[in-house]
């Protein structure tokens, strides 16, 4: 008899811990499923990152789901990047969870959470889209073509993270219009725009008399009628007024410049000294 009330007292006690987890799960899911509503600088939404990344580690699974809830209840367009941020904290928590110095660190909570914000939020601004769609400054103009932009760099610097955004725009737009758009567009995510450094569009009117002294010249000796090109990139040409990028690469052939064993062909070199002697007369006699 002694035994089966022994058993009998341990059912119990099981149960009561079962009930006991079960209530305690249930409370740090409904935590999790409230802070995630909660909002800073506008409609940054980093705290149910940051609990994820605080609670206990056997209670990772109820605070995820929670936080995930709530992230899908509060910004049903943007659910799926915030569940990315959580399943992301609750990743590294895994990662490190043999590191006990990172991870019971105060910094490591508040520091993983905005890391992963901020990741996907560059991410979800960013990510594969060159033409500018999302940040709201896709455009195009017949002669240039579409708008084109990169994230060229990003740098640590003074407890900032520092992206650098290489845009080329289309010769009709204004740089002070797409900073402001562009402005708009990342005030949300949390993040600032530093000042702007833009350059100068160079830009000559394809049937105008120095495209058309050039493209003469060029034809006369390839035979080649195709419209002249706009490219996104950078010459010399900007250093002064009226000055344009002309050759050398022909079409079809293998473009190498600024990258490695860079050449050009020995009767190509010989081709483009008959086409710019030709240019050059061309052009004087304008």
């Amino acid at each position: 008899m002694e035994g089966v009330k022994t058993a009998a007292r341990a059912n119990v006690a099981g149960d009561k811990t079962s009930l006991k987890n079960a209530a305690v799960h249930a409370v740090y899911l409904g935590l999790g499923f409230l802070v995630s509503r909660g909002a800073v600088l506008g409609n940054l939404a980093p705290f149910g990152a940051s609990f994820v990344a605080a609670v206990p580690s056997g209670r990772i699974a109820p605070a995820l789901i929670g936080t995930a809830l709530g992230y899908v209840v509060r910004k049903p367009e943007d659910s799926f990047r915030y569940v990315a941020v959580v399943i992301a904290v609750a990743a590294l928590r895994w990662l490190f969870s043999e590191l006990d110095f990172i991870r019971r660190s105060r910094l490591f909570a508040p520091l993983t959470a905005c890391g992963t914000v901020f990741a996907t939020g560059a991410a979800a601004l960013f990510g594969s889209d060159v033409y500018g769609k999302k940040l709201g400054i896709a455009m195009t103009s017949p002669d240039s073509g579409p708008l084109s932009m990169n994230v060229g760099l990003l740098r640590v610097e003074d407890g900032l993270i520092r992206l650098s955004v290489d845009i080329r725009h289309p010769e009709t737009a204004a740089a002070d219009h797409i900073a402001e758009t562009v402005r708009r567009a990342v005030e949300p995510y949390g993040f600032t725009l530093a000042p702007i450094h833009p350059e100068k569009s160079v830009y000559q009117d394809k049937n105008g008399p120095v495209m058309q002294s050039l493209l003469a010249a060029y034809r006369q000796e390839t035979g080649d009628l195709s419209a002249p090109l706009a490219i996104g990139g950078g010459t010399y040409a900007k250093a002064m007024e009226n000055i344009i990028a002309f050759g050398p690469v022909f079409p079809g052939e293998e473009s190498r410049e600024h990258q490695a064993d860079e050449y050009i062909a020995l009767d190509n070199i010989e081709r483009l000294r008959r086409i710019y002697a030709q240019a050059f007369q061309n052009l004087l006699a304008l």
